[in-house]
């Protein structure tokens, strides 16, 4: 079902402007630092928030045409899933409940099914969660892959503060449960932290997300504000 829900026809209005701006970077092998594409503001400076989706996106399109792309992002789709099944697993969970769990989230989640840059979010969030786990049930020690997945989640997509309030709740709840520091998980999320100025823009682009939340909170942009404030539209 998330297979057939996830491959449909690509609509999303902000693929054109990654291509271009994918192949831009490969072009000049350099990051964008004006704003290049509108021509009535060139002078102005730019951020790009995604140069690794951007160009690995480009490189599938030049290679695979959009069906490439199109499967792919269906893959990414599925493995997300997996990765759910697999946490859901680890909790002994029973089966008949974990398809159920699934499956609302497939219907829910079906509208957010194109191609974005979001999915690697997606991705990348249910990699950290599932590390997390592993550790605190001390089934597997993988911390060390934070840093990674934090270093390519701030070059792929803005929300990789995610990661960053994830390791924190669950150093937190050790520390609240054990009455002690998780000092291999404090030190691999100081380094996460770290890596995260290991971009094109520095700080820039790891202040870029708490601007989206100060100037775009009052803005009708749906991605940028909390759900809850729906409840209190008549859009609902």
């Amino acid at each position: 079902l998330v297979a057939l829900l996830a491959t449909t026809r690509i609509n999303n209005f902000d693929l054109g402007t990654d291509l271009k701006t994918g192949q831009w970077i490969l072009d000049h092998h350099t990051f964008p630092q004006k704003d290049t594409f509108t021509y009535t503001v060139n002078q102005n400076d730019y951020l790009d928030g995604k140069p690794l989706y951007q160009i690995g996106l480009y490189l599938i399109y030049r290679a695979f045409d959009y069906s490439g792309i199109s499967l792919l992002n269906t893959l990414a789709i599925l493995i997300v899933f997996f990765l759910l099944w697999t946490r859901l697993m680890d909790t002994l969970c029973p089966s008949w409940l974990a398809c159920f769990l699934l499956l609302a989230s497939a219907l829910a989640l079906e509208r957010r099914f194109f191609v974005r840059a979001e999915i690697a979010t997606w991705l990348l969030l249910s990699l950290t969660i599932l590390i997390l786990d592993w550790r605190v049930r001390g089934k597997h020690d993988l911390l060390w892959l934070l840093p990674v997945i934090q270093w390519t989640w701030v070059n792929v997509e803005g929300l990789f503060i995610l990661g960053w309030f994830l390791m924190g709740s669950y150093g937190l709840s050790q520390w609240i449960q054990r009455n002690q520091i998780d000092k291999k998980l404090l030190k691999y999320a100081l380094i996460s932290l770290a890596v995260c100025l290991i971009n094109p823009y520095g700080f820039k682009l790891v202040a870029l997300p708490f601007i989206y939340l100060t100037e775009f909170q009052n803005s009708g942009n749906s991605d940028l504000v909390s759900p809850l404030r729906f409840l209190t539209t008549q859009n609902l």
